[in-house]
């Protein structure tokens, strides 16, 4: 054998491995290249476009008088989904049903004249069927009495401190409750739910006999001074006529500004100022 065929014979191992590798390499171009393509399988058939879905939603309203006292029949609230500006008013029961909604997500409110709104927002209705609104709706009557003055009363070395003096018209009848919002800022006419408003104390007084309800100004001027105000400083005081505070009856959080927010109050009211004792 001549000295090339015996080199030959020799490197015969890494030339078979040198194909072996040039093949798997060949193969990885060809599947890159398939890829890099875009090579698609055939496209199936498209099925029918179906209808969107639909149905009823339902729930109960609670109304309240304006004492704070559930009222009987609770037909006559107007309840409606935001989006759509369409309901249905309730029954005795105060059962509500709003048909053919489509599904999707909604704010759903209540209202009636004469009293407060109630809304809940982001329930989610599926469609298909349908759905009962588990979450309270509930309107409470606004009041009719009118605030005629407001006068600070008392001294601070008094036992209970200087007091607010509440005058409303009507008068109420002995043994009747009548409620308040007072609020309280550093502004002449201080607006409630503003912010300016430092202070808000949720009061009820009922009434012994004719005259005045008084409140105590301890708690808001200890709450003031919390905030920062200092003795000597005016503060001015301004009095709504209120429903009974229920909790979670005329009041919401602003999804904002995550502020309480208060809606069973009415006008017209009245403003008082004195001094940070």
């Amino acid at each position: 054998m001549s000295i090339k065929g015996l080199m030959f014979y020799l490197n015969l191992p890494s030339l078979l491995l040198n194909k072996k590798i040039m093949k798997s390499i060949y193969i990885m171009i060809v599947i890159a290249i398939i890829v890099s393509s875009g090579c698609k399988g055939p496209t199936g058939l498209e099925g029918a476009t179906g209808s969107q879905l639909k149905g009823d939603i339902f729930g109960y309203v609670d109304v309240y008088d304006v004492n704070g006292k559930q009222v009987a029949d609770r037909r006559g609230v107007y309840v409606q989904t935001e989006e759509t500006s369409t309901g249905e008013q309730s029954d005795s029961t105060g059962r509500w049903t709003l048909k053919d909604r489509m599904a999707g997500i909604y704010t759903i409110t209540a209202s009636k004249t004469g009293y407060t709104n109630s809304s809940v927002a982001g329930f989610q209705f599926v469609g298909g069927g349908n759905a009962y609104l588990n979450s309270t709706l509930g309107i409470i009557e606004l009041p009719t009495y009118s605030i005629k003055s407001v006068l600070v009363a008392g001294k601070t070395t008094d036992s209970i401190g200087q007091q607010l003096s509440v005058d409303i018209f009507p008068s109420p009848l002995v043994s009747e409750t009548r409620s308040f919002f007072i609020v309280y800022g550093k502004t002449p006419g201080v607006v409630i739910n503003s912010s300016d408003a430092m202070v808000t104390s949720q009061v009820s007084y009922v009434y012994k006999g004719a005259g005045s309800a008084s409140f105590s100004l301890k708690n808001a001027i200890n709450s003031l001074k919390n905030l920062g105000m200092q003795s000597g400083e005016n503060v001015y005081a301004v009095v709504y006529p209120s429903s009974a505070h229920i909790n979670n009856i005329g009041i919401y959080t602003d999804p904002l500004t995550k502020k309480t927010i208060f809606t069973r109050y009415s006008s017209p009211f009245a403003a008082v100022n004195f001094q940070i004792p």
